[in-house]
């Protein structure tokens, strides 16, 4: 009776373990089933995208062409009558009148007595910029000059700053940060710390007077300093007479052309030296070579102007264009730069320099959104909506940039395109006539 009874249960439990195979390899052929009807929908059907829609946007877009760039430095050079240091009495970018006192050349014996001025000069400037009120909203909501201004203006791209526009927003800072620190005095009232430094460097000064080894510098006419040599050539009408008909040749061999000098403030210099230069005007002059290209290049004139755009985020705007001479392969442009901003060349001539020649404004959409597209006539389609279905709309690229286009209605006698407008952002998805929900 035992024996049957195991036997049973023997019997019951491999039915069970059946039953649970069974199911478990019915389980899994099902989910197989399942997946393999899903992938085929998904094949079937993965390719069709819906429609998306997007409103026209106004832009304004920047129309560049790639140029070179020749540095020419027109400054009259002041240089040293003997050997000595250089100690300065004035500043970077400063305006001074005919006869005005520029600075000393001092004996190698007093280089500590120079170091010693350098010293009382910057805590001198530092404080009278703090007593100015420059860049000072809460003191002055109002700037107290252009400089304090543009100043203002820099602070305010620094809290700014992109990755692109880097170099150019320092640069600009510490440009207008120099430029204020010279007006600074100008507008600081002072107190007993400024009373006592200006004191100290007036004595400093008169020492160096008496002292008969000591030269002192003064300005042999009126104009604006600086102490950074701009370029290494003088003019461009030689250089580019040597090489007329080649303008190719001649951007490779001033671009291998070194700008030989260095700032020399309080530094051993050498009889004949150049230690600083003199402008008449604060602007800079540049010859800009703008080579033909396929498109009809945009007009440039004399007293047209242009901005300049650098490999590294640099920046010149308002640049006037004072004469033009047209070649065979493109045309030669003479610029002036009065809004300069601090850009010290190493090389007489650089490549890799963007010419913005106008600012166009329109209607943006991404260049993918566009259809049939027309590069010589500057043509394209776009697949609008109107009352809730699709159409297709021949439009002109005005501008573009690689990623969008700034369009207008081609044909005067279709209705001008809108910032209302809808339209496809991805055509493909959509031909005429389909309503969209």
């Amino acid at each position: 009776m035992n024996r049957t009874d195991e036997l049973s249960k023997k019997r019951r439990s491999l039915r069970a373990k059946r039953h649970i195979r069974l199911l478990f390899i019915s389980v899994t052929v099902l989910v197989m089933i399942a997946s393999a009807i899903w992938l085929i929908v998904l094949i079937l059907t993965g390719d069709r995208e819906a429609p998306r829609l997007a409103f026209l946007s106004k832009s304004e877009m920047a129309i560049k062409e790639d140029v070179s760039l020749i540095f020419i430095d027109d400054a009259v050079t002041v240089t040293a009558p003997d050997h000595g240091i250089f100690l300065p009495v004035i500043e970077e970018g400063e305006r001074v009148a005919k006869d005005a006192l520029l600075g000393f050349i001092l004996p190698y014996d007093r280089e500590q007595d120079a170091l010693y001025y350098r010293d009382l000069e910057q805590r001198i400037r530092a404080r009278a910029f703090v007593l100015s009120g420059f860049a000072d909203t809460l003191r002055n909501p109002q700037p107290l000059t252009p400089i304090d201004s543009r100043l203002r203006a820099s602070i305010v791209g620094l809290t700014r700053l992109g990755t692109e526009n880097r170099a150019e927003a320092v640069s600009e800072f510490r440009h207008y940060l120099a430029a204020a620190k010279s007006q600074a005095p100008l507008f600081a009232s002072s107190d007993d710390l400024l009373s006592s430094l200006r004191s100290e460097q007036e004595r400093l000064k008169e020492d160096f007077s008496s002292d008969g080894r000591v030269v002192t510098l003064r300005a042999h006419m009126t104009g604006e300093l600086s102490f950074y040599p701009f370029s290494a050539l003088r003019e461009f009408d030689p250089v580019w007479g040597e090489y007329q008909g080649a303008p190719e040749q001649v951007i490779e061999r001033l671009n291998k052309l070194p700008v030989n000098g260095r700032d020399l403030r309080y530094e051993r210099v050498r009889a004949g030296e150049q230690v600083l230069s003199m402008r008449r005007f604060s602007g800079r002059s540049m010859v800009l070579w703008r080579p033909k290209t396929d498109t009809e290049n945009m007009e440039l004139k004399s007293g047209s102007r242009v901005e300049l755009l650098f490999q590294g985020g640099f920046q010149l705007k308002n640049i006037e264009v004072l004469r033009v001479r047209d070649e065979l392969e493109g045309d030669w442009l003479w610029l002036s730069s009065d809004a300069w901003t601090g850009y010290v060349p190493s090389v007489a001539a650089i490549r890799d320099v963007e010419l913005v020649v106008s600012h166009v404004k329109g209607l943006s959409v991404p260049l993918r959104s566009l259809f049939d597209v027309n590069h010589e006539e500057q043509t394209a389609k776009l697949r609008k909506i109107r009352s809730g279905v699709t159409e297709t709309v021949a439009v002109r690229i005005l501008a573009e940039d690689g990623h969008n286009a700034l369009i207008a209605t081609l044909s005067e006698e279709e209705k001008a395109l809108t910032e209302t407008d809808l339209y496809v952002t991805n055509p493909w998805t959509a031909g005429d006539g389909v309503l969209i929900d």
